[in-house]
C-alpha cells in the first residue's frame, strides 16, 4: 500500500497493488482479492497493510464481504476441487460447507457485525444455487422466488437481498418478496433500502416499497454495487463516449466519481462505500497504464 501524494476531494487516496478490493467497514478496513505469490488470494487491509488470508487447501481464494470486528467472508477452493464458503477470523479461514456434501460449491458474500453471514450453495451436484443464511453454525437455505437464488448483501437486521429467478429479492422477516422491476439488489443499508439494476439495465434505489431508477452517466447501462445509511450509492456506469467510470449517487445526482478525484487515475468501477463516505473502487494509474485498487 503507498499513500498517493495527492489530496483527493473523496479523501486521501490509497493505491492498492495489484489487488481488487470488494467490501469495507465502518472503521475503513477493507476486503478483496489480488495475486499473492501467483496466486489469487483473498485479502484484508488495516492499518496501513495488506495480510494475505490464504486458501482453505486450494489454490484460489475470494473475499467479498467484512463486517467491523474485520471477519471476511468469500469462497475458497479446496484441494479436492471444489469451492466453498469460508469466513476468515481471528486469523484462522474456516470452512462453512454447503447446503449439501463436501464435494458442492458455495459463496459467502456477506457477513454482518452478529457474525451472521448471507451466500449462496448448491444443495446437490448440478444443481443450482440456493441462498442462505449461516448462523450459530448452521448453513440454511432461505428458498427462492422459483427455481435458484443468490443472496449479495445483508444488513444488521438480518435483511437479506439479491437475485432469485430473474427478480431482485429482499428477504425481511423470514419472508422473500420481488423488489419490483429490478433483476437484481447487490446493497442494503440499515434502513432497508436497496441498490441493484433494473431490467432496463439502470442503477435504483428500493426505498419503501417504490423502485427509483437513477439514470446513467449518459451512457446505456448503470449498476449499483452497494449503498450506506446516507443513502449514497457507489456502482459502474456507461457513458456516451469512452469506458465505463464508477459512479457515485448523492442528494439526487448521480457524479462520475472521476469529476471528484485526482487524474492520475482513471476509476472503472466502485464496489462499497460506508457510513463516512469512503469508497473502494478499480481502475487505472495513468500515468503507467497499470490497474489499481483504490481506496477513496
Amino acid at each position: 500500500f503507498e499513500q498517493s501524494p495527492a489530496d483527493r476531494r473523496v479523501g486521501a487516496a490509497i493505491t492498492i497493488t495489484p489487488v481488487t478490493p470488494t467490501a469495507i467497514n465502518e472503521s475503513g478496513q477493507v476486503a478483496g482479492y489480488g495475486v499473492c505469490s501467483g496466486q489469487t488470494h483473498a485479502f484484508r487491509y488495516s492499518g496501513g497493510s495488506l495480510s494475505d488470508l490464504g486458501a482453505l487447501g486450494g489454490g484460489y481464494s475470494y473475499a467479498f464481504g467484512i463486517n467491523d470486528a474485520g471477519q471476511v467472508v468469500g469462497e475458497s477452493s479446496l484441494s479436492g476441487g471444489a469451492t466453498h464458503a469460508f469466513v476468515h477470523s481471528g486469523g484462522v479461514m474456516s470452512d462453512l460447507g454447503t447446503l449439501g456434501g463436501a464435494g458442492l460449491n458455495s459463496t459467502a458474500t456477506a457477513i454482518n457485525n452478529a457474525g451472521q453471514i448471507a451466500g449462496y450453495s448448491q444443495t446437490s451436484s448440478g444443481s443450482p444455487n440456493f441462498a442462505f443464511l449461516y448462523s450459530g453454525g448452521s448453513m440454511t437455505s432461505i428458498g427462492s422466488l422459483g427455481g435458484y437464488s443468490n443472496a449479495y448483501a445483508m444488513n444488521e437486521a438480518s435483511q437479506i437481498v439479491g437475485h432469485s429467478n430473474g427478480q431482485a429479492f429482499i428477504r425481511s422477516g423470514g419472508v422473500m418478496s420481488a423488489i419490483q422491476n429490478a433483476v437484481t439488489a447487490n446493497g442494503i443499508n440499515e434502513s432497508g433500502q436497496v441498490t441493484g439494476y433494473t431490467f432496463g439495465v439502470h442503477a435504483y434505489v428500493y426505498s419503501s416499497g417504490a423502485t427509483t431508477d437513477l439514470g446513467t452517466l449518459g451512457g446505456a447501462y448503470s449498476i449499483g454495487r452497494d449503498i450506506n445509511d446516507l443513502g449514497q450509492i457507489v456502482g459502474i456506469s456507461d457513458r456516451s463516449t469512452g469506458p465505463a467510470h464508477a459512479f457515485l449517487y448523492s442528494g439526487g445526482v448521480m457524479q462520475d466519481l472521476n469529476s471528484l478525484v485526482d487524474p492520475q487515475y482513471e476509476v472503472y468501477v466502485a464496489f462499497g462505500i460506508n457510513n463516512a463516505g469512503q469508497i473502494v473502487a478499480s481502475g487505472i494509474d495513468t500515468s503507467t497504464g497499470q490497474p489499481q485498487g483504490l481506496l477513496l
